[in-house]
């Protein structure tokens, strides 16, 4: 009895084996399905425009925010680097509250980047976790009081922008 469980089982690996290849035919009557990007890259970044966020906040954008949102393929398509921060948060939509701007200029209240730091997006309608991902926050951390303080007050000054 034990010889013949092992010859079924010798004789059925191949077969098992065959359905795992890594690397499967198409079926003949079906197209191969087009890769997808996911929901929140579907936008393109805005391009910058001349216009830069100034000071303290663009320095916590880049030390805090700009290691996942730069480059072409920034999360959610929000760049924050020096030269696109501006253009991709001011007066633009966020694509997890539509219904809120990123930052509407004087009106502190009303801007979701400033929920997203402060931990308060969720009540507003947000979702997802605070921003930055796996940071800290406090005297010491990623933002700081003072950090939140310094957007909090662009952002009530109408977000004035510096030239490049």
């Amino acid at each position: 009895m034990r010889r013949l469980s092992l010859l079924l089982t010798l004789a059925l690996c191949p077969a098992l084996l065959a359905g795992c290849s890594a690397d499967p035919e198409p079926e003949p009557d079906r197209e191969p399905a087009a890769p997808t990007r996911p929901a929140e890259a579907a936008e393109p970044i805005p391009e910058p425009d001349g216009q830069v966020v100034v000071g303290e906040v663009q320095a916590l954008l880049d030390n805090a925010c700009s290691g996942c949102h730069s480059g072409p393929r920034a999360s959610a398509a929000l760049a924050l680097d020096a030269r696109h921060a501006y253009a991709g948060l001011v007066d633009r939509k966020s694509h997890q509250l539509p219904s809120m701007l990123l930052v509407a200029p004087g009106e502190p209240k009303l801007s979701y980047l400033l929920h997203k730091l402060e931990g308060s997006h969720i009540q507003v309608g947000g979702h997802g976790k605070r921003m930055p991902i796996g940071g800290t926050w406090g005297p010491g951390g990623d933002v700081s009081p003072d950090d939140l303080a310094a957007v909090r007050a662009w952002i009530k000054n109408g977000a004035p922008a510096g030239l490049r």
